[in-house]
């Protein structure tokens, strides 16, 4: 987890792996055997994130697959965001858009927002609001 001071706080989630042709993303990414930069990856992302949001984001989490340290995983660094005012989209999506995330207003789960962006390894960001999730310190 990023704080708003900076300061950074690992936190690890399960995350099932689905088996190939399950969704449109499993054609575009295998597993991958871990790779210990994956966290790196995460705090650099992290920051630029918290960079961006400034104090909208309460949490900036590592979660999902890449963040478990030595499982073999689909090489996308999944990060949860959590905010207070969630339904006001316009105030993170120009942010997020700044630092090159794109906007998925097509997502059908509307529990969150969903933002993304491929470099040499995919980031997802799922925005969420944070009265509705269930967040553990």
């Amino acid at each position: 987890m990023v704080y708003p001071n900076g300061a950074v706080v690992p936190r690890y989630h399960y995350q099932s792996v689905k088996t190939k042709g399950d969704n449109e993303m499993d054609d575009q990414w295998g597993i991958a055997e871990y790779d210990p930069e994956w966290r790196s990856l995460f705090l650099e992302v992290g920051r630029n994130i918290r960079e961006a949001l400034g104090d909208i984001a309460d949490r900036i989490d590592h979660v999902g697959s890449t963040s478990i340290v030595g499982l073999n995983a689909k090489p996308i660094i999944d990060i949860q965001i959590s905010i207070s005012n969630f339904e006001d989209v316009s105030q993170y999506k120009n942010k997020l858009e700044s630092i090159e995330f794109v906007f998925r207003k097509e997502n059908p789960d509307k529990t969150k927002r969903y933002f993304r962006k491929f470099r040499d390894i995919g980031e997802h960001i799922f925005m969420s609001d944070k009265r509705g999730v269930t967040q553990s310190n």
